[in-house]
């Protein structure tokens, strides 16, 4: 009798093993699912982001240099850059001009005088 309980003891720890077990592999099986979803779903995304790339990527080769040669190899974009410091420039230039002077401007606009007599009242 012993022998009888100790072989379904036994029995009964072999197939708690192996229900263990398949549950383990239920447990990986689901994660596999999940991870194949997952990268199908990365894919796609990552496909569509290209598409959109390829499609902006004509809009935007205006803005890349013109090589006048084989051997002229600019940065892209490298006429961009300089244009900060173009534009400090200009307004630095700009401002170390000196001031037009009043009748100068309304001589060559007329307009300019009857609009700065409107706005004083002077004209009415």
């Amino acid at each position: 009798m012993k022998v009888q309980t100790s072989r379904k003891v036994r029995v009964q720890e072999k197939e708690r093993d192996l229900v263990e077990q398949m549950e383990e592999l239920r447990k990986r099986l689901d994660e596999q699912r999940r991870l194949t979803r997952m990268l199908t779903y990365a894919l796609a995304k990552s496909k569509a982001a290209k598409r959109r790339v390829d499609t902006r990527l004509p809009k935007l080769t205006f803005a890349l240099p013109i090589s006048t040669s084989a051997n002229d190899v600019k940065p892209p974009l490298d006429h961009l850059i300089a244009l900060p410091r173009q534009r400090t420039n200009l307004d630095t230039q700009t401002s170390s001009l000196s001031p037009l002077d009043l009748w100068l401007v309304q001589a060559n606009h007329p307009t300019l005088e009857n609009s700065s007599q409107d706005s004083s009242g002077d004209a009415r």
